[in-house]
Order: C-alpha cells, then sequence, then structure tokens
C-alpha cells in the first residue's frame, strides 16, 4: 500500500464534496477538504486504498452539542485529534493528523 506522508494543500468549502455528487466523489489526492458549513473533514485515505474518510470536527470553541474531532489550524496546516482507526475497512489505516502530517501508529 502506499502510505502518504503528508497532505500538500489544505482546501475550504462550504458543503461537503461527498454529499454534492452521487456515486463516487472527485476528491483530489493529497488534499484535505475542510467543510465549514456541517464542519466535516473530508480526504482520501492516505494509505492509498481509495475510500474516502468524512470525519465530524468542532473548533477549540467548544459549545452544547460540539463533537467528533478536534481541528485546529495553524498557518495553513491542519490538526485533527483524536487519532482516525478505519478498522471498518479492510486498510485498518491507524494515524493522526499533525501540521497536515500523517503519523501512522503501529
Amino acid at each position: 500500500m502506499l502510505r502518504r506522508k503528508e497532505f500538500s494543500q489544505v482546501q475550504h468549502l462550504e458543503d461537503p464534496i461527498y454529499a454534492m455528487i452521487p456515486g463516487e466523489p472527485e476528491l483530489e489526492d493529497g488534499v484535505l477538504y475542510i467543510v465549514d458549513g456541517p464542519h466535516y473533514v473530508e480526504y482520501k485515505c492516505p494509505c492509498g486504498c481509495g475510500n474516502v474518510v468524512m470525519l465530524p470536527y468542532y473548533t477549540g470553541e467548544e459549545k452544547q452539542g460540539d463533537w467528533g474531532w478536534k481541528l485546529e489550524e495553524h498557518g495553513g496546516r491542519a490538526t485533527l485529534q483524536p487519532s482516525v482507526f478505519s478498522r471498518l475497512w479492510p486498510c485498518g489505516s491507524h494515524y493522526f493528523i499533525r501540521d497536515n502530517r500523517i503519523v501512522w501508529c503501529g
């Protein structure tokens, strides 16, 4: 499997790509899409399997009802906490996203 080490770009969107396009979404490899409307991040799995990852996020300003991964951005680089574990997919990828870098677990 191809294991990407970094997202080359962070792109902000108002609507999720996956929800807008029927069938398979056309996400660019190596791009972390931050959806500002319904608060999701979307990207292709960094292992190279081709699966699309969609994660709900919240920012540091926690409000009642916030849930999902904590998203922090600094200088065009994104960090998500906690780790992402794709245990339901055949690839079983487990990693952190820190400053656009993929930090693999195990």
